[in-house]
């Protein structure tokens, strides 16, 4: 098939939890209160929380990544972000729960091994569950008391990486419902 605008015949893709509209805008306003100097904040319509990096794809790997997540068959969860943390070499600085809860574990678990017969490999290290706020943070700011955010999940979504002046987009090409 010629690529065309809407499906280019590669595509970065990877798995997130996408936040409704109320979990953004908490997270936003986390982002817009934490006192970082320098570095980059993550733009708010890409704020997301990664579940699978599948990385540069081809359309028959995409469609089989489509149908393979469109067979699970969990239930909705929800849980907490309750700590910032900091990643040193990447210099990231982020959002997650304190733990990554046994629901949210398994989801991964679940979407790890449903991806594997389109020759998806995940990754070595352990899952952990977090949201970037910014990136090339030069160090991590003193800790900062915030209200936990509740996040309710209800789907996951296959999202692309679509570069943009200077940075990228992220595109929700399909949700996959969590109905149990």
């Amino acid at each position: 098939m010629p690529e065309t605008p809407e499906q280019p015949s590669r595509q970065r893709l990877f798995f997130a939890l996408w936040p409704d509209g109320r979990t953004r805008e908490a997270l936003a306003g986390l982002q817009a209160a934490l006192p970082v100097r320098g570095g980059r904040p993550m733009r708010v319509g890409n704020i997301h929380l990664t579940l699978a990096f599948v990385g540069e794809t081809d359309a028959d790997t995409r469609d089989c990544l489509i149908r393979q997540a469109g067979s699970l068959r969990l239930p909705p969860l929800r849980f907490r972000i309750e700590r910032l943390g900091y990643f040193p070499r990447p210099r990231v600085l982020w959002a997650g729960p304190r733990q990554t809860p046994e629901a949210l574990a398994g989801l991964v678990a679940a979407l790890n091994a449903a991806l594997a017969p389109c020759g998806y490999v995940p990754e070595a290290r352990p899952f952990r569950a977090h949201v970037t706020l910014f990136r090339k943070v030069a160090r991590a700011p003193r800790p900062l008391a915030f209200e936990p955010i509740e996040w309710p999940v209800t789907d996951l979504c296959l999202v692309e990486s679509v570069p943009e002046g200077g940075g990228v987009r992220y595109v929700v090409i399909a949700r996959f419902s969590l109905t149990g």
